[in-house]
C-alpha cells in the first residue's frame, strides 16, 4: 500500500502552473459579478485568505524529510500522495495565491449551471469509510425515527467527555445527517422533537442544528446544513480543495460576530469559530472519503455559523448553516429559521442590531444523527461501549490517550502533550494512529473506553 502523510501535494507554484495550463488570460479584467456570484466567491476565498498563501504546515517534526516530487494526472489534476514512517510525518497542503485569474476561474465554476446529465452526484461515504461514522460501524442500525431531548443531548455530551458550561444561557448543537419533518424549518422552544436520521447528501439542508437551554431543559431546532454544499465542493476543485472543507464532529468554541465582515455579503449577528482545528478536504472528487488518495486532513479556518439561504441550493463551503437569509439592501434584519435562531440565541435585538450585553461565547456540540438515534434506542451494547473521544473532549481519558500516542509514535506530532484536552495536535496524532490501525488517516474520532 502507498503509505501517506495527511497530504503531500504539488507545491503552490506547481499548482499555479497547472491553473495556467487551463487557459486563463493573463491580465484580463474581472467581469462585474452578480450579488450571488460575489457572495460565492467571497465564501470560498475567506478560508484561503485566513490560512494565507503558501503551505499549511502543522504538526510536523523539526526534520520531516524530503517532500515528494509533484505529480499530475493526464488532465493536469494534482495527484495526492503521502508517506509516513516511524520517525517523521508531514501535513502539508498548498494554498494558492489569490489572483484575478483564480477569481475568474472560481466564479465560472458553477455546478448547477451544468446540464443535469453532466453533474457528478456527490456521495457520502459508507459508514465504514465516513470519518464521523467509522466508530459506529460496530452497531446494528437503529430505527431512523427518534426523539431528541435535552436529556439525550446531555447523555451524548457526557459519553464524549465534553465539559459544557451549564450556566450559559444556551449551548448550540448540530446533528449531522438527520432532519426535521418535511415543511418544518424551526420548532421554537420544545421539550422534545421527532427527527429522522439519514446520511447527508451535500444537495440540500438535511442536517439539524439547535439551541439547548440548560436552565430548563428546553431545546429549539432549525433546518440546517453541517456539511459543505455541492456547489462549493465543485468550485474548490479548481484549487485542489482549498476554500471548502468538512468540519469533523466535536466540541468547538464560537463568539458573536460578523461572517464575511467587510464584504458585500456580510452576515451580521453570526457566530465566528475560534482557535485552530482540523478539517478534511477533497482535491478531485465530490466525496469526503478519507481513504481516497485525493483527500487530506489539514488545518481549517472560518467555519462560522450563519444563514444558509432560503432555497434548497444552500450556501456553505464548510460553515455550519441554518435556513434563512438577510433582508436587502441593509442586511440587518433576517428571515427564515435564521431569524429565529438569532433572536433565541440573543445575538441581536429585534431590529437586527448588535446587543451590547448578552451571551458572547458559545459552545457548539457537533455529533451525528446516527449517534443520537442509537442513544435514543438504548440498546445495551451501545450504552456499554459508546465512549468515544474527539476534538473538544477533555479529562483523564484524554490525557491517558495522549500519553499512549506519545509513546506509540515517538513524538511524531510536535506540540502534543498530556494536557487532557483533545486539541488540534491530538487530532493529528489520532490520525497517525488510525493510519497504522485502519490503513489510512481515517478519522479524528477515537473509539476507546
Amino acid at each position: 500500500m502507498q503509505r501517506r502523510t495527511f497530504m503531500q501535494m504539488a507545491s503552490a507554484s506547481a499548482l499555479a502552473a497547472m491553473l495556467a495550463r487551463r487557459g486563463w488570460a493573463e491580465g484580463a479584467p474581472m467581469p462585474v459579478l452578480s450579488e450571488e456570484e460575489q457572495y460565492e466567491l467571497d465564501t470560498v476565498l475567506a478560508e484561503i485568505e485566513a490560512l494565507g498563501p503558501g503551505m499549511i504546515d502543522m504538526a510536523v517534526m523539526e526534520d520531516p524529510g524530503e517532500p515528494m516530487a509533484p505529480e499530475f494526472a493526464e488532465d493536469g489534476t494534482p495527484i495526492v500522495r503521502s508517506i509516513i514512517s516511524a520517525g517523521s510525518m508531514s501535513a502539508v497542503f498548498p494554498i494558492p495565491p489569490i489572483t484575478d485569474e483564480l477569481k475568474e476561474e472560481l466564479t465560472g465554476k458553477k455546478y448547477w449551471n451544468l446540464p443535469p446529465d453532466q453533474r457528478e452526484v456527490p456521495a457520502w461515504p459508507a459508514i465504514t469509510s465516513a470519518p464521523d461514522y467509522l466508530h459506529l460501524a460496530m452497531y446494528a442500525a437503529p430505527p431512523q425515527e427518534f426523539v431528541l431531548s435535552a436529556e439525550l443531548l446531555a447523555l451524548l455530551a457526557a459519553r464524549n467527555d465534553f465539559v459544557l458550561d451549564m450556566e450559559a444561557p444556551v449551548v448550540v448543537f448540530g446533528l449531522r445527517g438527520c432532519h426535521l419533518p418535511d415543511g418544518v424549518n424551526t420548532t421554537g422552544w420544545v421539550r422534545e422533537q421527532a427527527l429522522t436520521e439519514g446520511a447527508p447528501t451535500h444537495l440540500k439542508l438535511d442536517c439539524t442544528m439547535g439551541l439547548w437551554r440548560p436552565a430548563d431543559g428546553m431545546i429549539a431546532l432549525f433546518r440546517a446544513g453541517t456539511v459543505p454544499a455541492v456547489g462549493y465542493m465543485f468550485k474548490s476543485l479548481v484549487t485542489g480543495g482549498s476554500g471548502t472543507s468538512l468540519l469533523p464532529t466535536g466540541l468547538y468554541e464560537y463568539r458573536r460576530g460578523d461572517h464575511l465582515a467587510g464584504k458585500p455579503g456580510v452576515q451580521r449577528g453570526a457566530l465566528r469559530m475560534q482557535g485552530t482545528y482540523p478539517v478534511l478536504r477533497t482535491a478531485a472528487t465530490l466525496t469526503y472519503n478519507p481513504f481516497l488518495q485525493t483527500t487530506a486532513w489539514t488545518l481549517g479556518s472560518v467555519h462560522n455559523i450563519h444563514a444558509a439561504g432560503m432555497t434548497f441550493v444552500y450556501g456553505s463551503a464548510g460553515c455550519q448553516v441554518i435556513q434563512g437569509d438577510y433582508v436587502r439592501p441593509e442586511r440587518l434584519k433576517t428571515k427564515g429559521a435564521w431569524d429565529e435562531f438569532r433572536q433565541l440565541a440573543g445575538t441581536v435585538d429585534a431590529d437586527g442590531g448588535a446587543l451590547e450585553d448578552g451571551q458572547t461565547r458559545f459552545q457548539y456540540v457537533l455529533l451525528t444523527g446516527l449517534e443520537a438515534a442509537l442513544a435514543y434506542q438504548g440498546e445495551a451494547g451501545f450504552a456499554e461501549t459508546y465512549r468515544p473521544l474527539r476534538f473538544g473532549s477533555s479529562g483523564p481519558r484524554v490525557a491517558a490517550l495522549q500519553g499512549r500516542l506519545i509513546r506509540d509514535h515517538d513524538g511524531a506530532v510536535k506540540q502534543l502533550s498530556e494536557n487532557g484536552v483533545f486539541d488540534t495536535a491530538t487530532s493529528f496524532a489520532a490520525l497517525i494512529d488510525s493510519k497504522l490501525s485502519q490503513g489510512d488517516f481515517a478519522s479524528t474520532v477515537v473509539a476507546e473506553a
